[in-house]
């Protein structure tokens, strides 16, 4: 069972197959977004549920740029990632996207609901932190299992 080369046909493929193993764990890597990304992200958030203690154009401008802000990331993900990795598409993934989803709406909604009935500024910015830091957290989860998922060839 050699071959031409001298080596055995079972040590080409344990080489061949690490060689594919360290490419996969690159990919992996490099498909998840950085630090900074996420933390973007989870400031747009902060920002947009803080917006609901300000009044008339001022709320419109910062609710406004903090869903552009949170579009914008979405969209240059591939770039910033340089793959075509898509965290949502992957069942693990998609669930802590989808816990991810519910901790804002609750802390967010929380937060502005205690405000409008308190008018205590701490309030929305207890709910807006507790979102923001959901976010950045649940984000980080949806990243592993993505990368998990590409490592496992998933």
């Amino acid at each position: 069972m050699e071959n031409v080369n001298g080596g055995t046909e079972a040590t080409a493929a344990r080489k061949a197959f690490e060689m594919l193993r360290q490419d996969t764990s690159r990919a992996a890597q490099r498909a998840r977004a950085p630090f900074w990304y996420r933390f973007g992200f989870a400031l747009a958030v902060v920002a947009f549920v803080r917006a609901f203690g300000l009044e008339g154009s001022a709320f419109i401008l910062v609710t406004s740029i903090s869903a552009a802000a949170a579009v914008g990331l979405g969209l240059v993900r591939p770039w910033v990632t340089k793959t075509r990795a898509d965290p949502w598409a992957d069942s693990l993934a998609l669930r802590w996207g989808l816990l991810q989803t519910a901790a804002v709406l609750v802390f967010g909604a929380a937060g502005i609901l205690l405000f409008t009935i308190t008018k205590e500024e701490w309030v929305l910015w207890l709910g807006s932190v507790l979102a923001g830091a959901a976010c950045l957290w649940s984000s980080a989860r949806m990243e592993n299992a993505l990368a998990d998922s590409i490592r496992e060839n998933r």
